[in-house]
């Protein structure tokens, strides 16, 4: 039988490559998104599965009950829930604001919440919850401390999920991938404009596709992973996490990245010093 399989934002980047991928053995797909996925729907089917779209927004419960309805009708159940949706938020930590960072925490953190907590009755023994964290989640990087907050609060609710679950059947990965070939930077606010070009110039930097990510998540899954890392870099400095005392790693990576914390108006400030 077909799996059923519910991906949020599943319009494009790493959620249409993770249906284009489950489609290719002929799944059964909800396309959930704010965007229209209507195109995404044709991929599907062109790729060789089903698929429907419903309108979604993670951060209304109104939302989230209609597109659970929209599945139990159509499917009955669930055999792969990923908790994909989210957005792209950082700053320098006295430039971001509250609502900045309230904006991210329902999208990235609580959207995940509320769509593992929607689809829990639709579970059985058997399904598996995919929840998208980030690399930043577990390395944290300077000028996005929301971000990399959200991720690693999405990775510790994986973490006691699987632990929850366990007796019902239920398996649980959360995937840490870096920054791939995805439209992740429109997802930034208009007027972030630092961060957008920050975030759009490590997106076209990498050398890897959303498809790639997509077949190691599935193929990672498949073989029962729980956190799947996506790239070497990110398990290199995870080693080094675990290998060195946490005075030791800290002093490596503010050698290694505290660059990237200098706002343009510190940077401005030293270069005016130096030349007086």
């Amino acid at each position: 039988m077909s799996k059923r399989i519910v991906i949020t934002g599943a319009a494009s980047g790493l959620g249409l490559a993770l249906a284009l991928e489950y489609a290719k053995n002929g799944a059964r797909i909800a396309v959930a998104d704010r965007q229209d996925g209507s195109a995404a729907v044709q991929q599907i089917i062109a790729a060789g599965g089903e698929a429907f779209y419903q309108p979604c927004d993670v951060t209304s419960d109104e939302s989230m009950q209609a597109l659970v309805e929209a599945v139990k009708q159509r499917f009955g159940g669930v055999d792969v829930l990923c908790a994909n949706a989210g957005v792209a938020t950082g700053g320098a930590i006295e430039d971001e604001t509250l609502a900045d960072w309230q904006w991210g925490l329902e999208v990235n953190l609580l959207g995940v919440v509320r769509t593992c907590k929607g689809f829990l009755p639709l579970l059985n023994e058997g399904s598996h919850i995919l929840c998208t964290a980030s690399a930043a989640g577990l390395v944290a990087m300077p000028r996005m401390g929301s971000y990399c907050a959200n991720k690693a609060a999405v990775v510790s609710f994986a973490e006691t999920m699987a632990i929850e679950l366990n007796a019902r059947g239920i398996k649980v990965s959360v995937a840490c991938p870096e920054f791939f070939k995805t439209n992740l930077d429109k997802s930034v606010r208009d007027d972030a404009v630092e961060l957008k070009a920050l975030v759009t110039k490590l997106l076209e930097r990498s050398g890897v596709s959303a498809e790639q990510i997509a077949q190691q998540i599935v193929a990672a899954m498949a073989a029962g992973e729980f956190q799947i890392v996506t790239h070497k870099s990110t398990r290199k400095v995870m080693w080094f996490k675990r290998l060195l005392n946490k005075q030791q790693y800290m002093r490596m990576m503010i050698k290694k990245l505290g660059h990237f914390g200098i706002r343009k108006s510190q940077s401005t400030d030293a270069e005016a010093k130096e030349a007086a």
